[in-house]
Order: structure tokens, then sequence, then C-alpha cells
């Protein structure tokens, strides 16, 4: 129930890490003597809550394992703690959830509108659904210990979470389409924030915290969820318009090229890779405030840091494996017309001209590829040359140019950095720095800007209070022409939803 059962002040050790859209982990390390070791070992048989709170920065969670461990004389409680992001892994999005389990109609449920409205929309459903009980005995036909359990509960909640609200037209995060069937919400929340530069969290609120939002009045501990925009950047017009005309400037990028950007960016801003920008049509990038000079790392307050530069895998990709089903039916036909004449002319009768039908399938242009000339220059003639993109879809398709951009993405060269520094020297965690917030780090008097990936918090007898920060990797972001072909194909899904096609 969250009441206060103790602070572990003497603890050996505390790891805690924050993931971007992911779940958050932390390890705790207590003596044997400890009394909430014990406390912590029936979370076999209930829930038992964890917070680890470094300034303005907290960590929630829920203990998963604990482990007594004896060794060399001495026993230690191990806790493995998962953080409430794993809420969303719990939480299923019904098509329908205000109908009962078995009357699931429509189909699949559609959100087509600003990413951040759209998620909140998605969660916030799924709360109503969960806290009021909705078709509790209808869903428990053949249970009937279960039609009453809702009664049976304390007063309260039944599952305490909340959703902070998004006012939908001031919602200017980039517009999506997608739709869900009994998905997980982290599968979908994980795919729509990697592509539109968004952050979610799931934290407890506790009687004495400020109130999430103005929007409603939280009085027991509730698990709050939201959506932040860490994408830096800045539309036009500080509403939901904002997203559309993004969206209409990663379309340019990805269907143009940089053929426009002499008009859209004539001053040459900068923006990071991967990041489009047209300050012609006010959608600009906000340079983070976070700065690591690794030039000058003791002068910074850097302790340590690694800054890996990945060399690119491949300069040209070949994908495919199947041809245009119109290139299949011409080589058919013209088989059975050469095959037929043939046994006409020899007087066979009663051999069926579709004999050789799909022999020849998937031979003419089944496969494609894509070159990136400058990536070749640039590695010289002793640069791998080619990486294989396995996705089984038709040649010289849209979709199929779609993923072979992607792939040339994602073989691309790319630098990251791990930086290591004490809480407060030179930025505060949860007050300057951010998990998947943008952050710039310099090298060799080169800068590079990238989202912080990942956060780790250590606190032990060695280490006090220092931070670990992941700025940047291998999935930080993926190629604009991919997010967009995932958009288009959402849209295209959702359409035929509403409009009752299957195909």
């Amino acid at each position: 129930m969250y009441e206060y059962a103790g602070e572990a002040s003497d603890y050996i050790s505390t790891t805690a890490t924050w993931v971007v859209n992911d779940v958050d982990t932390a390890t705790v390390t207590l003596k044997g003597s400890d009394p909430l070791g014990p406390f912590a070992y029936n979370c076999d048989k209930t829930v038992v809550p964890i917070f680890i709170t470094s300034g303005s920065m907290r960590f929630t969670g829920q203990v998963d394992t604990c482990s007594p461990d004896f060794s060399e004389g001495e026993l230690k409680w191990t806790i493995q703690v998962k953080g409430d992001w794993d809420w969303y892994n719990r939480i299923l999005v019904w098509p329908n959830f205000a109908a009962p389990i078995w009357l699931q109609e429509p189909k699949e449920a559609i959100y087509i509108g600003p990413a951040i409205s759209c998620l909140k929309a998605m969660v916030g459903e799924q709360c109503i659904r969960l806290q009021t009980g909705l078709w509790e005995m209808a869903n428990n036909i053949t249970d009937p210990a279960a039609w009453f359990g809702s009664m049976l509960e304390k007063e309260g909640l039944l599952t305490p979470c909340a959703v902070v609200p998004t006012d939908p037209l001031f919602d200017t995060s980039k517009w999506v389409a997608f739709s869900a069937k009994m998905d997980t919400a982290a599968t979908l929340i994980q795919q729509v924030c990697k592509d539109n530069g968004l952050v979610s969290t799931a934290d407890v609120w506790m009687p004495g915290d400020a109130q999430p939002t103005d929007w409603f009045t939280l009085t027991q501990p509730t698990v709050v969820f939201d959506v932040k925009d860490r994408s830096g950047i800045t539309g036009p017009t500080g509403t939901m318009v904002d997203g559309l005309v993004e969206d209409a400037v990663d379309l340019e990028h990805s269907m143009l090229g940089d053929i426009l950007t002499p008009f859209l960016n004539a001053e040459g801003e900068y923006a990071p890779e991967g990041v489009n920008i047209a300050p012609a049509l006010g959608v600009n990038f906000v340079k983070p405030w976070v700065f690591f000079d690794c030039d000058n790392p003791l002068r910074s307050g850097v302790k340590e840091f690694h800054a890996p530069a990945h060399a690119p895998l491949a300069w040209q990709i070949v994908g495919g494996g199947k041809s245009p089903d119109w290139v299949n039916n011409i080589i058919n036909a013209t088989v059975e017309f050469l095959l037929g004449s043939a046994l006409t002319v020899v007087g066979l009768e009663g051999i069926p001209n579709t004999l050789l039908d799909g022999v020849l399938d998937d031979v003419l242009l089944a496969y494609q590829l894509i070159e990136n000339e400058q990536r070749r220059s640039e590695m010289g003639p002793y640069g791998k040359p080619e990486y294989f993109c396995s996705t089984g879809s038709t040649a010289y398709t849209l979709n199929e140019e779609f993923a072979l951009e992607g792939a040339m993405w994602e073989t691309r060269g790319y630098k990251s950095a791990e930086l290591i520094f004490d809480n407060g020297f030179p930025y505060v965690l949860g007050v300057d720095l951010f998990l998947g917030a943008l952050a710039t780090w310099k090298f060799m008097n080169a800068l590079y800007t990238d989202y912080v990936m990942q956060i780790t918090l250590t606190d032990d007898r060695d280490n006090r209070v220092q931070v670990t920060a992941q700025i940047g990797d291998n999935s930080s972001r993926q190629d604009p022409a991919e997010i967009m072909q995932r958009k288009l194909a959402g849209l295209q899904t959702d359409l035929q939803i509403a409009m009752l096609s299957q195909n």
C-alpha cells in the first residue's frame, strides 16, 4: 500500500540506471543485519516499493528479486529493482477499452494526431478501464470468485495510476498514425517515442509531492505517466500545426534529399545529424544547455570519459529477394505461350502449358541496391563494400526503397560518448541533465550533439553520488526516411481499418 517502512541509510552500495523509453533498473546491497532485508524478502508475496533519491532526481520502482547472499562469513542482501516504467509492459491496449473482453469492436484502436496526445490518450483509456473495474463480472464469466473482486478491495483507486494531460491544440509534437490490438503499451510507446524524439516516464507520486498537473488532485500514492518532447526542435506557431510542419520538412528531406536546403536553411544553421530543420518555415533547432569539454576534462568536471568512433560497415546496400508481381506474371504468361506453342508443334496434347509456372519467379528485378558515393569516397578503395538488407520485400517498391535507406543509415560511421562526473560538478542530475535530452561534448576541437540515452547513478564506499551518462548510441536515432515510411504506413493502416478494409 506504499506505506513508509524505513530508510536504508547504511547501505553498502546503490546503483540506479535510467534508460530512455525502457525499464529502469537498480541494485541495492544491504548488510545482513539491516531490518529492511527481510522486509524486501517478501517480494514473492507482495509489492515492495523502493525509492532512491539524489537531490531532485528520484528513482521509483518495485523489488524484482531479493537474495540473501552468504560468503566469507558475511551475510548480505542483494536487491534487484525494476523501475516503474515497467508498468507500460503490464498494460495491454484493448481495441475498445469501454467494452467487455468478449466484444471488442472495432477490431483495432486507431490513433491519429500529435504524438504526445495520441500516446497519452492510449494510456489514459486503459487506466480508466483498470481503475473502474469495467465489466468485471462479464469479463470473468467462468470465475465467480472474481466477480466481486473490486468490491472487496480497500477504498481508493483499484489501480492507482494517472496520466498527465496535454491540450491537443497546443501539442507541438510531430504527428503520427498507429493502431493497437492487444499490444503492450510499451511496444507502441517505444517506437513512437524513438521516431519523434519523445521521452516517456512513469513515476510514483507520494502525498507531500507537488501535484503533477492542475487538471486533477492526487491524494494517494499514484503511478503517474507522462510523455515529454526532448527532440530539440521548435515550430513556428506553438500549436498542433507545428507537428505537421515538422513532418512536412522530414518528408521533403526523405523524398528530395537536400535539394531545398539552400532555400529552407539559407544561413546553414547547425542541427545534429539526422535532425531536419527549416528556419525559413520556422522549424529551428534549440542548442542544448549541457556541454562537456573533453579537451579540458579536469577543468570541466569530467572525471572520466570514453568517446568511441564506430567505423561504417559498408558503402553499398543490397536488398529485395522478390520480383514485382507484374514481372512474374509477364514471365509466366510468356513461358505459357512458348510452351503451348511448342507442344502444339510437336503434337503433344494433354500436357498443361502452365507446367513451368513459378519456375522463373523472382529472377528478374528481384534485387536492388543503393550506393552512398560520399561514404565510398571517404572510406577509400579498401572500404568494405556491401551489406545485405534482409527484408524479404519486393524490389523496386517504395517500401523496399525506404528499407534500403534505413539500412544505409544503420551502417553509417558514428561517434558516441560515455562521461563520468560527480553529481553537481558541473551539472546536476534532474536539474541540468535529463534522460532523453540532448547534450553536447567537445573533443579535438569538434562538437558532437546527441541524446542522453542512459544515466547511471552510483553511490558506494568508493564513489560518492557519481553519474555516468551515455550520450548517443547505434539506436539513438534512425534515418528520417525510414521514420517517415513508418508514419505513412501507419496512416494507411489506420485509414484501412477506419474504412473496414481488410486488405
